[in-house]
């Protein structure tokens, strides 16, 4: 039996790969990709005027906007048959479900993905959907953010936005 991402006759159907960076991740995906004979197209946020610098034949986008990203996408691989969609990080996933979506590959929704991009947003769809989550609060740096304490008991947890896990995350004892 013949996996999706191989043709009847044998021949691989390129996977998308949306990738911000060519690291180790990179690098395992495309070692696994050998093995089991899957083509990868890599599809990279870089500059679009530089002619191929890596010599990898990637898709030059900005993952942002995320929409913009799968557009170029999709015109760069119309005609070509496409066997699935695969992302590492954040922004990557992003233009990888528009993409997904405008090519009728089966992906996570684009509303899901964007949630899961922002810790609020995650922890309001979280409250909307009744599941239990801690206390929270969205705060503006800007101005200064003292009157928004009001409030807060500490000590408590301040986290970015939009940095992967627990990148920025710190603790505050007091004011």
């Amino acid at each position: 039996m013949s996996s999706p991402a191989h043709k009847s006759n044998g021949e691989a159907k390129p996977l998308l790969l949306f990738t911000a960076k060519l690291g180790y991740q990179t690098r395992s995906f495309e070692d696994a990709a050998r093995k089991l004979r899957v083509q990868l197209i890599y599809v990279t946020d870089r500059c679009h005027q530089l002619e191929d610098p890596w010599g990898d034949r990637a898709i030059a986008v900005h993952f942002e906007p995320p929409e913009t990203a799968a557009y170029t996408v999709m015109e760069a691989v119309r005609g070509k048959q496409v066997s699935g969609i695969l992302a590492l990080g954040d922004r990557p996933a992003a233009a990888a479900a528009y993409a997904a979506r405008g090519l009728g590959i089966e992906y996570n929704h684009p509303a899901a993905v964007e949630a899961c991009r922002s810790k609020l947003r995650m922890r309001e769809v979280f409250r909307d959907a009744g599941l239990r989550v801690p206390w929270f609060r969205s705060l503006l740096l800007t101005p200064t953010p003292e009157p928004s304490l009001t409030g807060i008991s500490f000590p408590c947890v301040v986290k970015p936005l939009s940095l992967s896990a627990s990148q920025g995350v710190m603790r505050a004892n007091n004011r």
